[in-house]
């Protein structure tokens, strides 16, 4: 009998990325305008058992890279706080854009809201079988990470 977790190191957006444009509102730079970036994010899970592992990697996974692309993928990702936001709503009714709102914009927030969506998913689907190590965003052809 298998007894010592397995890790499970998986990566999305390594070849092409997804890409999204967001803004720092309140930068005082060229980062407070809207501008594409292309995002590339590690997911580290630790299975209990191997048999836990290759079930979860046939069964289980595809959800994941389905969220990261339905949030991430061509979309314009806005602050809650940003004052654009109704301008935006505006032009997605408009059906130019496919707007995400979130709390805060920026690497570690998406590392955070995601470690936030996929832990209970993963404890719901897999009765704590399978957890989240951690996650990190970075954008490709930048040393800029962030890490939940």
């Amino acid at each position: 009998m298998d007894h010592e977790p397995h890790l499970l190191y998986k990566t999305h957006g390594t070849k092409k990325g997804l890409r999204c444009v967001y803004r720092n509102r309140l930068a005082i730079d060229k980062t407070s305008l809207f501008h594409g970036h292309v995002l590339r994010f590690s997911i580290g899970l630790f299975c209990a058992s191997q048999s836990d592992l290759v079930n979860f990697i046939e069964r289980s996974s595809d959800w994941m890279v389905e969220y990261l692309e339905e949030v991430f993928d061509h979309t314009l990702i806005l602050s809650s706080e940003d004052p654009m936001v109704n301008l935006c709503v505006g032009l997605e009714n408009e059906g130019v854009v496919d707007i995400r709102v979130m709390k805060e914009v920026g690497l570690s927030d998406f590392a955070e809201m995601i470690k936030s969506d996929f832990a209970g998913v993963l404890e719901r689907q897999t009765d704590g079988r399978v957890w989240l190590e951690f996650v990190s965003v970075r954008e490709h052809g930048s040393f800029e990470e962030g890490i939940a």
